[in-house]
């Protein structure tokens, strides 16, 4: 059944009828029963009208016109003017004087008599309108006017000002005369009703219709703020309804502002007579376009988008007409502006009923408020026309309230439905997240260890094949293997977001030492970065306090920060920083990145907000992370904030509340024995602490935690190894560089001031991974974290709490290797100390035999050196022995002289030796090699050969050995690299400075210059003993 074969139509029309009939009641019915004089050819008889009984007078009826003539009270008694009757109020556009229809443009004079029952003292007049400009005279006085009368353009002014004027009269009779003149509207003319009465009466009365405007223009402004700060609220949700409210809110207040008593003027009393005419028609251009934008809004399907866009359209373009032509131009399409009006009203009255029959929220209300506005609008559209004379009833004002009041309760029905449809959805939504948090945690577990073995595979693949797969085949497994990698993070941020959301995390707290923290997990996060410029750097004040804390979940709350900040840093510097504040530690990540807008700052922290969102999808972001560090804060006792500027970075801070286990300065702590955490008050252990066994290896453990230090010595003792305790990597560094002949060191990674790391990495300067394995003790279970152990030169791992099997296991296995390592290298060294270079030896060999023809002599002490010679060379001892100095330079001599006899005038050697005989030991073949390389590389390549010096001097609590030479020096290039490259493949300048260094801390020092020469020293403790 559509529309018009049912019985909609019926009712439809009936409903639309009412506001006519409304109309008609309003316009025909007397309000009062006091029947009101009217004026006849220009006479009002009042004699027997009481004004303090029957009220106010309309001056409506036929007042005398004179048309082109602007008479005084004077010219009417000095003469008997050609008059014609005209109806008041009317514009005279509409007159008829002897067939003669006067144009908008002109001026003229009203004319009206009024008889009283007596002589008043004091009465008054309200003027509503008059167009444009007029001049108001009761007898002889003028007592109102607004604008100047003119009868030519150039001395009139128009003005738009309704007011009151008091007026005396001493007779019972008299005149009132109105001169009105208009050369600006398209119409003229006393258009409105002229009202008398009391001069209290129309006080009371005048300033009852502004109090009324300003009560309106006060609620509107308060609707208007209201729904402007709910817009602002919700503007997220595209509630256009709401704005477009706020815009038919402020055209109802410009009709009030600027109609009837134009109360604006009492805001801008400037302003001037052209901008208030324009303000009143935009009002009403717009009022039907705000009107089709709400509907539209409210009730899409039920609207037409084009009748929408045409009317935005046309209320456009009525406005830029009126801003760029006279008054006079735009006025004169009043009329086709009031028919859109009613066609606009009629058109959504429509549509209003049928979303009361598609049952829409709120439609029944607004269908009935249309229909009753629409009576509104004509009733002020047919006074607009002067088809009656009741604007005095204040129905816009009431009809305007009521529309206001259902159209707010409208939008408040609406928003209540969308809470309420919110709520209910809200609790499908918790259901439906459990049973989300439920798979995700399910899921999360099976995934991980088939991706831990696809990981695993890979990179096996990866490893074993490298040599054999083409490059775009590695860089694709490389592909997978970061991939999933970055998938097991995720699959352990689901995790730990599960154990977050049900409150599922335990904390094992106790006294951290963040200066141990921050650096082990700044060397970690380095591999974060290892593709950017980025600088990571920390700013610990060495009295920083220690903090009440689970080390393992601040580790990760720490990680989960730097990891952070190396996501959105390009390049520039990630600084970590603690300060004590009271009772509490704050530490802050400030990093030089893209920053966070200050309205992302408090959403950084929620679950699952992607921080993508900010840079326009750049970076990638589960939204986990920062959520779970929060939590993790927040557990400890702690708070977690952000700062940032857009564009300049960004710092992230959090505290953590302060231990109260803090030990004294200078004070000992305690050692434990038994299970790790025991205390046992009456023992203490002064580190370093040396436990020897009589076993053949040494073991140095390196932990500040003594209960851990206690559980390793007692390991130690039972496998008979003789162990060194110490409490930091600075007493680690001490102890191996006065103890040559520790064979293992087990470092915990959290050490103060220098980290397990930076101890390894120092470690590696001196010595080889075979040389003195390391095995790493940590507390986190992160591939990341055993990554940057290896790379800092550690052997093996140990996982926290320590297995007692498995440490045995894996020190007995490193010592082992380390022993066989060492037997190795022993005898390839002792086999390539013994080895001599064939060219050396055949030109020593040649030159002997020449000395054999000429100087048997010569030739027997050139065979007495080279025996000497290779009786130093062929020596297979330790390849650590000592020898005196002395020796060493019996063998230098010896070589000197077969080289000497070979090269004559060009090659000479001296001597400063200023030590006692016998007072210095030194390794073997150290100072003969250095010699043999200076002969060689300095001075046989110059073309006059060169001197050699070897010197040796005492320097404070040191001896101090330099060979000279005057050579062609070495370039600055060669001279960085030269101690660096492979060991043992020779007996020159990188074994030697190896020796050096395992046995002294130090190893060669050489200055060199092109065509200079070169100098190399070598430094040895003063009376140090054979280890």
């Amino acid at each position: 059944m559509n529309f018009f074969t049912s019985k909609k139509p019926v009712l439809f029309l009936t409903l639309v009828l009412l506001p006519l009939l409304f109309v008609y009641l309003l316009t025909v019915i007397p309000l009062s029963s006091v029947k009101v004089p009217k004026i006849r050819q220009g006479i009002l008889d009042l004699s027997d009208w009481d004004f303090e009984q029957d009220g106010i007078v309309p001056l409506d009826g036929e007042w005398e016109f004179y048309w082109n003539q602007l008479l005084t009270y004077q010219d009417f008694h000095n003469g008997t003017p050609q008059k014609s009757y005209v109806t008041v109020p009317s514009m005279w556009n509409y007159y008829t004087i002897d067939g003669f229809n006067p144009p908008g443009y002109g001026y003229g004079t009203y004319r009206l008599k009024i008889k009283t029952a007596a002589a008043d003292p004091q009465k008054a007049v309200k003027m509503t309108t008059i167009f444009t400009a007029y001049k108001l005279m009761v007898n002889n006085a003028v007592v109102a006017e607004n604008g100047v009368v003119s009868t030519d353009t150039q001395s009139y002014s128009p003005e738009f000002k309704p007011q009151m004027a008091v007026f005396k009269t001493d007779a019972a009779e008299f005149e009132v005369i109105v001169q009105v003149a208009n050369f600006t509207y398209a119409r003229g003319g006393l258009g409105y009703s002229i009202y008398l009465g009391t001069a209290p009466q129309i006080a009371a009365w005048h300033e009852n219709k502004r109090q009324i405007d300003v009560f309106l223009l006060g609620a509107i402004s308060i609707t208007i703020l209201y729904h402007a700060a709910f817009y602002v609220l919700r503007r997220r949700c595209n509630n256009l309804a709401e704005l477009y409210f706020i815009l038919i809110m402020l055209i109802f207040a410009g009709i009030i502002a600027f109609e009837d008593e134009c109360i604006i003027l009492s805001i801008f009393p400037t302003l001037s007579f052209d901008w208030i005419i324009f303000f009143e028609y935009a009002t009403r251009y717009w009022g039907a376009a705000a009107f089709a934008l709400f509907m539209h809004e409210l009730y899409p399907e039920e609207c037409s988008r084009r009748i929408r866009n045409l009317l935005v359209a046309i209320s456009a373009f009525c406005t830029l007409v009126s801003l760029v032509t006279s008054i006079g131009f735009y006025t004169q399409f009043a009329m086709l502006i009031e028919l859109l009006l009613g066609a606009v009203a009629l058109y959504y009255t429509y549509v209003a009923w049928v979303a009361v029959t598609r049952k829409r929220t709120g439609a029944v209300l607004l269908f009935g408020t249309i229909v009753f506005s629409i009576g509104a609008f004509i009733f002020d559209t047919t006074y607009f026309w002067n088809i009656h004379n009741k604007k005095h009833i204040a129905v816009f004002p009431l009809i305007s309230f009521i529309l206001i009041f259902v159209q707010s309760f409208i939008l408040s029905q609406r928003f209540s439905a969308s809470f309420t449809k919110i709520e209910a959805l809200s609790k499908k939504l918790l259901s439906l997240d459990k049973i989300k948090d439920a798979f995700l945690a399910n899921t999360s577990h099976e995934l991980r260890t088939p991706l831990h073995g696809m990981i695993s595979v890979t990179q096996s693949v990866l490893e074993d094949a490298a040599n054999t797969l083409p490059q775009k085949c590695q860089e694709n497994l490389s592909l997978v293997v970061s991939s999933g990698q970055r998938l097991a993070t995720l699959i352990n941020d689901i995790l730990d977001y599960e154990k977050v959301k049900y409150g599922d995390i335990s904390l094992h707290k106790q006294a951290v030492d963040i200066r141990q923290v921050i650096p082990a997990t700044l060397e970690v996060s380095k591999y974060l970065a290892f593709s950017k410029p980025i600088t990571l750097t920390s700013n610990l004040h060495s009295d920083l306090p220690l903090i009440e804390a689970d080390e393992n979940r601040l580790i990760q709350i720490i990680y989960n920060l730097l990891g952070n900040a190396i996501k959105f840093t390009e390049q520039g510097t990630i600084t970590i920083a603690a300060v004590q504040t009271e009772n509490m530690v704050e530490i802050s990540v400030t990093d030089t990145g893209i920053g966070i807008p200050p309205d992302k700052i408090p959403d950084i922290f929620k679950s699952f907000e992607q921080l993508e969102t900010i840079s326009g999808g750049q970076y990638s972001d589960t939204g986990l992370g920062l959520s779970i560090t929060k939590y993790l804060v927040e557990i400890h006792g702690g708070s977690i904030w952000a700062t940032s500027e857009p564009g300049q970075g960004s710092t992230l801070t959090f505290s953590m509340p302060i231990s109260h286990a803090q030990p004294k300065a200078g004070q000992p702590l305690p050692i434990l024995s038994g299970k790790p955490g025991t205390q046992l008050p009456h023992s203490r252990l002064e580190t370093p602490a040396f436990f020897p066994q009589d076993g053949e290896f040494t073991i140095l453990f390196v932990d500040d935690d003594f209960a851990n230090l206690q559980f390793l010595l007692n390991i130690a003792a039972a496998e008979h190894y003789s162990a060194i305790a110490v409490a930091s990597g600075k007493e680690a560094l001490e102890v191996l560089a006065q103890n040559k002949t520790i064979d293992l060191v087990i470092l915990d990674i959290m050490l103060p001031v220098m980290s397990g790391y930076e101890v390894c990495r120092k470690l590696r300067e001196d010595y080889s991974l075979f040389e003195l394995p390391v095995l790493m003790m940590t507390a986190q279970h992160s591939a990341d974290s055993m990554l940057t152990g290896f790379a800092a030169g550690a052997n093996d791992f140990l996982s926290k709490p320590l297995n007692p099997s498995e440490l045995k296991a894996r020190m007995k296995t490193l010592l082992q290797l380390k022993k066989s390592v060492s037997q190795a290298i022993q005898a390839e060294m002792a086999f390539l100390q013994a080895q001599i270079k064939p060219h050396f030896l055949y030109n020593a060999l040649n030159t002997i035999m020449s000395f054999c023809w000429t100087d048997a002599e010569k030739a027997g002490q050139l065979l007495l050196a080279l025996s000497d010679y290779l009786r130093g060379s062929f020596n297979f001892g330790n390849v650590n022995q000592f020898s005196t100095l002395e020796k060493e330079l019996e063998f230098v001599d010896s070589y000197l002289a077969i080289e000497k006899s070979r090269f004559e005038e060009k090659l000479s050697c001296q001597y400063h030796i200023t030590v006692p005989p016998g007072s210095v030991k030194i390794l073997t073949l150290v100072i003969q090699p250095l010699v043999e390389n200076a002969i060689k590389h300095g001075i046989l390549p110059k073309k006059d050969g060169g001197n050699v010096v070897i010197s040796a001097a005492r320097q404070q609590s040191k001896v101090v050995i330099t060979i000279q030479d005057d050579g062609v020096g070495i370039p600055q290039d060669k001279l960085d690299s030269l101690l660096a490259g492979p060991t043992g493949k020779s007996i020159g300048l990188i074994n030697i400075n190896r020796r050096l260094k395992r046995l002294y801390g130090h190893g060669l020092e050489i200055v060199s210059k092109v065509n200079s020469g070169t100098i190399v020293s070598i430094t040895i403790p003063d009376e140090r003993k054979e280890p």
